[in-house]
């Protein structure tokens, strides 16, 4: 059985700034992955559901891939 490429540890009320430096009211999903490296995706509460959490996170996995290869 392959390995999961992440484990959600931890989903917390999160208010932080957008790109324009507006605040937004959202959550801060924190994951681990195997290798024990922790990092975190933030998501506006406005679209908050499983398949943009995953989707964001699996973006993310990727790029610590890439930086790590």
């Amino acid at each position: 059985m392959p390995q999961a490429e992440y484990t959600i540890i931890k989903a917390q009320r999160w208010t932080f700034l957008d790109e324009l430096g507006n605040p937004v009211d959202g959550y801060r999903v924190s994951f681990v992955m195997p290798n024990g490296m922790v990092d975190y995706v933030y998501i506006p509460e406005r679209e908050y559901s499983k398949d943009a959490i995953i989707a964001l996170i699996k973006e993310k996995v990727a790029k610590h891939k890439e930086v790590l290869a």
